[in-house]
């Protein structure tokens, strides 16, 4: 069944939103707009069930009438809060394939709105992504290259960089990877051994080599 319903101020007892959807949508925050919150922050509101429909576009049909009947407040028409005429949700709609390629042909190249992204960035905003979605996006990058990074973003991360020094203690962590690497020499004069340039040279040694005599 496809719920029509209104969700109506607590303050003014005023209708402020129309809409449809499936099973819990009337009762679900998430995928609002703006407006929508702003609304019921300031004032709650009380859920109205109007009618439900066997099919969707009957639903579509009706939630346009009530738009059109209430008016937008985008519009300067009434104090409605949607951003559409209605009769253009989709929430719980099954799509048949043919259906579902004609509208993915449509978007190509369309450029999404603030709201549309918005609306689309609330109705994500909680959810989890399930092992088989995370592995297929994974497949989807594979041979794909990164665009190339535009002139503004390497100025900022050369901006970022700027008078930033290397930790000694790093420096040193990094160099003792390599035992060998960024090591010194020093000699008693009998002995040879290693030290790190930090590290202090004990008494009687100092830096050099001493060079091993031929036997005769």
């Amino acid at each position: 069944m496809i719920l029509v319903y209104q969700h109506r101020r607590n303050d003014i007892n005023e209708v402020f939103y129309v809409g449809i959807g499936r099973g819990n949508r009337p009762y679900s925050r998430s995928g609002r707009n703006s407006h929508w919150r702003n609304v019921v922050n300031k004032a709650g509101y009380t859920v109205e069930i109007l009618q439900s429909f066997e099919s969707w576009e009957d639903a579509c049909k009706e939630e346009k009438r009530l738009i059109a009947e209430y008016g937008r407040v985008d519009r300067e028409q009434g104090a409605l809060v949607n951003k559409t005429d209605g009769g253009d949700g989709t929430l719980g709609m099954r799509h048949s394939e043919t259906a579902r390629k004609s509208m993915s042909n449509k978007r190509k190249g369309r450029k999404l709105s603030n709201y549309q992204k918005q609306r689309i960035s609330e109705g994500l905003s909680g959810k989890t992504k399930s092992k088989e979605h995370r592995a297929s996006l994974a497949k989807s990058k594979l041979g794909k290259s990164l665009p190339p990074l535009s002139k503004e973003h390497k100025d900022k991360i050369a901006k970022s960089k700027l008078g930033k020094k290397r930790n000694d203690d790093a420096e040193r962590n990094k160099s003792r990877q390599n035992p060998i690497e960024g090591r010194i020499f020093i000699t008693n004069g009998t002995q040879n051994k290693m030290i790190y340039p930090n590290d202090p040279i004990p008494t009687g040694w100092y830096k050099g080599v001493k060079k091993a005599q031929n036997k005769i």
